[in-house]
């Protein structure tokens, strides 16, 4: 009776907002929010629990049943989802099994009334709940159609569409870079960066991009936020110009696997979510369903990153006639997880197509000027850096991919390898091993086969003002020496001159004062050279290299002229 007297009480103070004929008191007038003794009740019979359905779902401003009579105006004017939720809520004890809750016929029996509202609405504001209520269940029973209750237990299919909505693009975004990160720190062969700043440093060995994945792109063409990014990382390292160009690729996300991917990591932020906020709330069972729904969830969005991540991409700077230009080549095939998919199928993929190299092979040094010729040495270091410096060529996994070739046309004959400061040799290798080469080492040389030296020949190379190599006599050929009564014509002098670059003057001592001093001659040297600043660094009179350099001139009795 003091029930009863406390519904009645509510009805009277609330009979001018009431609507319909109110000729008999029905349930779905019942309000919980202004029923402390009702619902007080039901709590001491059922436990505290329900104080958070009734709060969360039935009734109150924050309820969401108020919320959906308050967006829509055919519910709200007969305040119709927040009867139904009092009537699913009376009605949610005292029966299991087939019986439990209440079915729809019975709810539109408990709140029909004449000249009242259409029976079809009700359909409709149930509808509403399901995908909205936190506490809401229901069970499809046969002919009967569905039966609804409610329980303390969170509703997880419905908390977690309801995350879902709360999950910002910039959360989803923020995880697949941490997944991103973490997996690709197990990547063997690349140095892995992940969304890095476009002021990344000079990489000296194979590095992969992982662009941040609002950059994208199709198999037709390249997002026009992605394009320019790739260019000023493959060309700038701030405001300067990269020089090793050859050493970095790029891992984009393709638009098609993008959605998908996102979907994804939205459905495990909010699963994890749902696990976090509502875990006292959740029984064994829906502890155990979540945790299973996150591990599926996670392992979706690991497959999801490895398809998206698709799209491989490298700047090829212009190279005569061609512009620059960004290459593709999109995965076909997908593992189970990023790191693994970038250790073999990436890498199978480039290697395939010729992308990166593992070994050098003869006809590439040939066709990229990178082969000793009888006229030119190059230095086994500049083999080396042309495959870091230079994105005409194809990339290298490393120092190996060409030591180790170089070492096997050596070996096989096609060159031989000297040791010296490239003017100078001390030791020459053909068809041998070369211990301890060291492809960085600036004095290993590539020489053609002919030029090492015969037994008891110098190991002297004299190299032109334009860089050309003029070989020893015993290589000069009959008729390139001029006859003169038979004997090789001479000469009262040699004069040389030309420019010679600033880290090669030490070698004009080697070259010419050496030798024919050496040869037993009677020789006069005359010297005349001109320093010449450049850049706009003019020499300045004041200096220390100014003042020594007119003192020697002075005490070797040589002229010292200035031009201003």
């Amino acid at each position: 009776m003091r029930l009863l007297a406390s519904i009645i009480s509510d009805l009277w103070k609330r009979q001018q907002s009431l609507v319909g004929g109110n000729l008999l008191i029905h349930s779905g007038q019942v309000n919980f929010a202004n029923l402390d003794a009702l619902s007080g009740q039901l709590k001491k019979l059922n436990g505290n629990g329900w104080d958070a359905v009734i709060t969360a779902d039935v009734a109150g401003s924050s309820s969401n049943a108020f919320k959906i009579d308050g967006n829509k105006k055919e519910y709200g004017e007969w305040y119709l989802t927040q009867s139904i939720t009092s009537v699913i809520l009376m009605t949610s004890f005292g029966s299991d099994g087939a019986n439990k809750g209440i079915s729809v016929p019975e709810i539109k029996l408990h709140l029909l009334t004449p000249n009242g509202f259409n029976h079809n609405s009700v359909n409709g504001a149930l509808d509403e709940l399901e995908s909205s209520a936190y506490y809401l269940y229901y069970a499809q029973t046969g002919g009967a159609g569905k039966r609804y209750w409610f329980n303390t237990k969170p509703n997880i299919n419905i908390l977690i569409n309801q995350a879902k909505g709360d999950i910002k693009t910039e959360d989803v975004e923020a995880e697949i870079l941490k997944r991103l990160k973490d997996k690709t720190s197990r990547v063997q062969l690349f140095n892995v960066l992940v969304d890095p700043p476009e002021d990344i440093p000079e990489q000296m060995k194979p590095t992969l991009v992982l662009l941040h994945p609002k950059y994208t792109a199709s198999p037709e063409h390249v997002n026009g936020k992605t394009k320019p990014v790739i260019e000023r990382i493959a060309t700038k390292k701030g405001n300067s110009e990269r020089i090793y160009r050859n050493t970095i690729l790029f891992l984009v996300c393709s638009e098609m696997g993008l959605s998908k991917l996102q979907s994804g990591m939205r459905d495990f932020l909010a699963c994890q979510k749902i696990s976090t906020e509502y875990n006292s709330q959740l029984g064994k069972e829906e502890r155990e369903d979540i945790k299973k729904r996150i591990e599926d969830a996670s392992k979706q969005s690991d497959n999801s990153l490895v398809t998206a991540y698709s799209m491989v991409m490298k700047y090829f700077g212009k190279t005569g006639t061609k512009e620059a230009r960004i290459e593709k080549l999109n995965i076909t095939q997908f593992k189970d997880a990023i790191d693994n998919q970038i250790n073999t199928t990436i890498i199978d993929a480039l290697k395939a197509d010729e992308w990166l190299l593992e070994s050098v092979g003869l006809s590439t040094l040939k066709i990229n000027n990178l082969f000793p010729t009888l006229e030119h040495s190059i230095k086994a270091k500049d083999v080396y850096e042309a495959f870091l410096r230079f994105d005409d060529k194809p990339m290298v996994t490393g120092q190996e991919a060409v030591s180790k070739s170089i070492l096997k046309y050596c070996y096989n004959g096609e060159y031989c390898i000297a040791t010296g400061d490239g003017t100078t040799f001390t030791k020459f290798f053909l068809q041998e091993n070369v211990p301890f080469f060291d492809v960085t080492d600036s004095t290993y040389y590539l020489l053609d086969k002919s030029l090492k030296p015969k037994p008891n020949e110098p190991a002297t190379i004299i190299v032109d003002e334009r860089g050309k190599i003029i070989p020893p006599l015993s290589l000069v050929k009959d008729e390139e020496i001029t006859p003169l009564t038979g004997e090789s014509k001479k000469y009262k002098s040699i004069t040389v001159s030309g420019k010679v670059p600033l880290e090669r003057y030490t070698e004009l001592f080697n070259y010419f004062i050496t030798p024919f001093a050496m040869s037993g001659n009677k020789i006069e040297i005359e010297v005349k050279f001109k320093i010449k600043a450049v850049d706009g660094s003019p020499i300045d009179e004041s200096k220390q290299q100014y003042k020594s350099a007119k003192e020697a001139s002075k005490q070797l009795g040589l002229n010292f002229e200035e031009e201003s």
